[in-house]
C-alpha cells in the first residue's frame, strides 16, 4: 500500500444518489493508520486527511484529477453494477487501498456508510452534502 508520512492508507469514498437519480461522488478523505500500524479505521486510531493532501504528496495538482477521475469512474461503475442487483441501494462507501503504482483496489464497500469521518475534515462541505443527499433519498424512499 502507499504511504503517507511513512504511515499506511486508505480512501473512503462516499456515492450517492443525487438529485437526478445519477450517481454522484459526493466525499473523498483519506484514512491514515498509526505509525506501525495497518488498521486504518478511527476506532483504531487512524487519522483523517483532506483526500487531495494525501494525493498530491505522490505527484502534485495533476496526479490528483488523475486519480479523482480514476476514481469517480471504477466507483460510478460498481455503484451501477450493485444497484442492478440491489435496487434499493442510494449510498456506498468504497473503502479504497492505493498500492505504490497507484492502482486502486476495492477492498470493501458499505451500503451504510458512516459519515463522520467527513466531520473531521478541516471543511464540512462534504459533510453536509452527504447527510443532505441521504435525507432526500430517505424521502425518495418513503414515497
Amino acid at each position: 500500500m502507499s504511504r503517507f508520512k511513512n504511515r499506511i492508507y486508505d480512501l473512503r469514498i462516499e456515492m450517492q444518489l443525487n438529485e437526478y437519480e445519477r450517481w454522484q461522488m459526493t466525499g473523498m478523505l483519506a484514512r491514515v493508520a498509526q505509525q506501525g500500524m495497518a488498521v486504518t479505521n478511527g476506532a483504531q486510531g487512524a487519522d483523517v486527511y483532506p483526500f487531495r493532501t494525501v494525493i498530491a504528496s505522490h505527484g502534485g495538482t495533476e496526479l490528483v484529477r488523475k486519480v479523482v477521475s480514476q476514481l469517480n469512474r471504477l466507483c460510478i461503475e460498481c455503484a451501477h453494477q450493485l444497484k442492478a442487483q440491489y435496487p434499493f441501494l442510494t449510498e456506498l462507501g468504497f473503502d479504497i487501498a492505493i498500492d505504490q503504482q497507484l492502482h486502486p483496489w476495492i477492498l470493501e464497500v458499505n451500503t451504510t456508510p458512516e459519515a463522520i469521518p467527513f466531520k473531521k475534515l478541516p471543511t464540512l462541505k462534504m459533510y453536509k452534502r452527504i447527510i443532505r443527499l441521504r435525507k432526500l433519498n430517505a424521502r425518495r424512499t418513503k414515497a
